[in-house]
């Protein structure tokens, strides 16, 4: 599909005339095995990428993540992309739930409300999150563009100005970008 502005096109999971608890209850039925007691405990929402698309070297990436993460958050729950299999490691005091990759991102939608939401790279997520919290983060790092081109990487990453662009195609323009 041509890139266009995907905000603008008609979602196809929208909240606005959900019976959230009706929904949770479903979610619980379908996800068993979600703690959803640890999911509300959660300080941070972490949707990751797989590195590993766009470098074979991906281990300097995500310590800059995994420090930062330390550094500003006590209970992180880390919602994988489904092609990522990085191991992330945090400081022993952090509390850390990993929810399975295999399980579609939007379940965890009505639990992100007043949570620090961050992305390692921009997602369809973020179509999403404008109305379920007003914490969105997107990490951006710094010497990726130039080593995933010298690499010629399976995908290849974005350029600081691009990056902007994806960002702008989710409606996500505004959002706050840290650089690691």
């Amino acid at each position: 599909m041509k890139h266009q502005k995907y905000k603008e096109i008609n979602k196809l999971f929208d909240f606005t005339d959900t019976d959230v608890e009706r929904y949770n209850r479903i979610t619980a039925t379908l996800y068993t095995d979600i703690d959803h007691d640890r999911l509300r405990q959660s300080d941070a929402i972490v949707f990751t990428t797989n590195v590993s698309d766009f470098t074979d070297k991906p281990a300097p990436y995500i310590e800059a993540f995994e420090r930062y993460m330390d550094a500003h958050s006590d209970a992180v729950m880390i919602k994988k992309h489904p092609r990522d299999g990085n191991a992330y490691t945090f400081k022993a005091d952090t509390a850390v739930y990993e929810l399975s990759a295999a399980y579609p991102a939007e379940v965890i939608l009505p639990y992100i409300k007043d949570k620090q939401v961050f992305f390692m790279f921009p997602s369809s997520i973020l179509l999403y999150t404008d109305d379920q919290s007003g914490n969105d983060h997107c990490f951006y790092f710094k010497g990726l563009y130039e080593e995933s081109k010298s690499q010629q990487s399976f995908l290849e990453y974005p350029d600081n100005d691009r990056y902007h662009e994806l960002l702008a195609l989710m409606g996500a323009e505004d959002i706050d970008i840290i650089t690691l």
